[in-house]
């Protein structure tokens, strides 16, 4: 009952509502036909994004409700998933390998020493993390730090060991 109505909504309100959707820890894309029936097996995992004037609307209309906490402030847009993304694919790359160097070389699959954006969606889908076109854009954002169109060895190993900052919304290097 709770997913159908998240469903509902995310029909109902504006914007790109679901973000980083898993069906059974696979990347996923909720299908139409759920609107109608929710399958009861299976565990869904999704962010749900509000745009901010749906945000404010919704404060509006509860200002003064008990049940929302004073100085609560909700996350709009899709920008903090993006970053969220970040932080649930290296974590996921840490289950898979044991080092930086371990995950670089699963992924270099021609043994070149650096990793172009096709190696890298290719190498991350086969350990199940799939990246959409944006999300694999702002990843090579990223990792490619010199724009080069290629990550080098030691572009991956910051990112294996960076500092995402979700809430600020920026990216920092830990030590910079």
């Amino acid at each position: 009952r709770i997913m159908q109505e998240l469903l509902y909504l995310g029909e109902k309100e504006p914007g790109k509502n679901f973000m980083d959707v898993t069906y059974n820890d696979r990347d996923f894309m909720i299908p139409a036909s759920w609107l109608k029936e929710v399958p009861n097996r299976g565990r869904v995992v999704l962010f749900y994004c509000r745009e901010m004037a749906t945000c404010k609307q919704i404060r509006k209309k509860h200002d003064g409700d008990p049940a929302w906490p004073a100085g609560c402030i909700e996350r709009f847009g899709t920008e903090w998933v993006q970053r969220m993304r970040l932080i649930v694919t290296r974590m996921k790359l840490r289950e898979w390998c044991h080092s930086s160097r371990d995950a670089f070389d699963k992924i270099d699959r021609d043994g070149g020493g650096s990793l172009n954006r096709t190696e890298i969606a290719v190498g991350l889908f086969k350990m199940g993390i799939w990246l959409s076109p944006p999300e694999l854009g702002a990843m090579m954002g990223v990792l490619d730090s010199d724009g080069g169109g290629e990550v080098e060895y030691e572009e991956w190993n910051r990112f294996w060991n960076m500092h995402i900052e979700v809430q600020g919304g920026k990216l920092e290097v830990d030590g910079e």
